[in-house]
């Protein structure tokens, strides 16, 4: 996947805020942004985007994502299936209370979490690297 480094020129709720530099898809940059001129693309990352000090944020987030077990409990029957589903905002919660600050963008659940048990979930991590976790969902009952 090809992405772009644009410079935001409005406030976009998915995005961010007016200034703010964010690399995007291509297609969403060429098709959607640029001709309602809501962002500019950049030829290089600005002087204040240092790559060192984003690589040492991404290692100390992983770095506590290794030592966390996540366990989360839902309302279920006997046979172990959960009234709902396991969501990312679910997850997201789940790590903000442990102070792990992460987006439900960057939570990735593969398939619905309906069952107790173990699932895998993953974390994407900057612009490829994606962490998996292992969440166990338990019974509240």
């Amino acid at each position: 996947m090809s992405q772009v480094l644009i410079l935001i020129n409005e406030n976009i709720k998915s995005l961010g805020k007016k200034g703010d530099t964010v690399y995007v898809k291509k297609g969403y940059a060429f098709n959607f942004l640029f001709p309602k001129k809501l962002a500019a693309p950049l030829k290089k990352a600005p002087s204040n985007v240092n790559d060192k000090d984003f690589d040492e944020n991404n290692e100390r987030l992983l770095a506590r994502l290794k030592d966390i077990p996540l366990k989360i409990y839902g309302k279920s029957t006997k046979k172990g299936k959960l009234f709902g589903s396991i969501k990312a905002k679910d997850i997201v919660y789940l790590l903000n209370k442990r102070s792990i600050f992460v987006s439900t963008k960057n939570v990735v659940i593969e398939s619905a979490l309906k069952d107790i048990g173990f699932h895998k979930i993953y974390i994407k991590i900057g612009f490829s690297a994606k962490y998996q976790l292992t969440i166990h969902v338990e019974s509240s009952n």
